[in-house]
């Protein structure tokens, strides 16, 4: 019987069976481990090794963040063609401060383009800045409608009319 690769991985993927299916299988007790046979195990992949690199979409070569950053391009790109833009709630994401003010601490973060839309409503409880802690340039800009309080409440009044 020769000692090649082919032996040597048959031999280690018997080790790993339960005692009795060895047992029927014919392995013998001595020769059964890859120690005994003479041959050499190496380590697998380490949990870490098989889950790092980045995560791909089902189907596509893109990376789920690359995906993620185009459909926000392509939501952003949107607002210079909207009439009416609804914010609920958020304050540093739609902040312009984050485009143009280099001052600013969100300068450079990626935010949506609201401000570009012909008209914002804004529903917020208060006027309290956002997890920045800056005030927020969209709410006091002639194109946009704030309406302070329950946001719930509010949208279902809209909708009812």
């Amino acid at each position: 019987m020769t000692s090649g690769p082919a032996t040597c991985r048959s031999r280690i993927s018997r080790t790993r069976r339960p005692p009795a299916f060895r047992k029927r299988a014919g392995a013998d007790a001595a020769t059964s481990t890859p120690a005994a046979s003479g041959c050499r195990r190496r380590p697998g992949p380490r949990p870490a090794a098989r889950l790092s690199g980045p995560r791909r979409d089902a189907g596509t070569t893109r990376t789920a963040s690359a995906a993620r950053a185009a459909a926000r391009a392509r939501i952003t790109a949107a607002f210079a063609r909207t009439d009416v833009a609804l914010v609920v709630g958020a304050n540093d994401v739609v902040n312009p401060a984050a485009k143009t003010n280099p001052g600013s601490p969100i300068y450079g973060m990626p935010v949506f383009n609201a401000d570009e839309a012909r008209a914002v409503i804004v529903l917020k409880r208060s006027m309290s800045t956002g997890f920045a802690g800056i005030e927020n340039d969209l709410f006091v800009r002639p194109n946009t409608m704030m309406v302070l309080g329950d946001a719930k409440k509010t949208l279902r009044e809209f909708i009812a009319g």
